[in-house]
């Protein structure tokens, strides 16, 4: 399939993510330089889109990060197998990595200063969005690499808290809000 077939494969799974949020993911994979990771893959529309613009761009890996289980929408419930066949039947697992832990965890895995993008869409309580951005947050290249978070709305209050004292932190890079989503651009070196 080519990528934008696959970005359109991607609405039929659902999702919160909506076509606007799904076209901005989509450009930030394809114009990104450096390794891209998914916080929180549920059922894989996300996943979709980010490997089909990555594809459209740089052919980066996505490495997909969610225990699949524990959602804060049904908890108790195992969604990789789910997320599991929509990404084979896009015929993407050899673009999607899984990595079945907590995000936290998976980012010790990686090197620091790699990523050009990271998707923070997991739990939704401030302590897991401000654990996921502790945790990510030096796995970003120094310059220009983003960390978007995803549900930047009222029904979730705790990320918009989380946002708003982001907000406040200009040691960390510049804060732009575009459809329910804070896109986090680390503009140089900081700790």
């Amino acid at each position: 399939m080519i990528p934008e077939e696959i970005f359109e494969k991607a609405f039929d799974i659902e999702s919160s993510v909506t076509e606007l949020q799904g076209k901005i993911l989509f450009d930030l994979a394809k114009e990104t330089k450096g390794s891209i990771a998914e916080l929180g893959s549920w059922k894989g529309r996300s996943s979709l889109i980010l490997a089909a613009g990555a594809l459209a761009g740089n052919k980066q890996k996505i490495y997909c990060v969610d225990t699949w289980k524990n959602c804060d929408l049904k908890p108790y419930f195992d969604f990789f197998p789910e997320w599991k066949k929509n990404i084979t039947e896009a015929d993407l697992m050899q673009h999607c990595v899984p990595f079945i832990r907590d995000s936290a965890v998976a980012a010790r895995e990686f090197d620091s200063s790699s990523f050009g993008l990271v998707f923070v869409d997991a739990w939704h309580t401030r302590i897991a969005v401000e654990n996921d951005f502790r945790a990510w947050w030096n796995r970003l290249i120094p310059e220009k690499g983003k960390m978007v978070f995803h549900d930047v709305i009222p029904a979730w209050p705790e990320i918009i808290e989380f946002i708003e004292w982001l907000e406040t932190q200009k040691q960390f890079g510049t804060v732009e809000r575009m459809a329910s989503m804070a896109i986090l651009t680390r503009t140089k070196e900081e700790n």
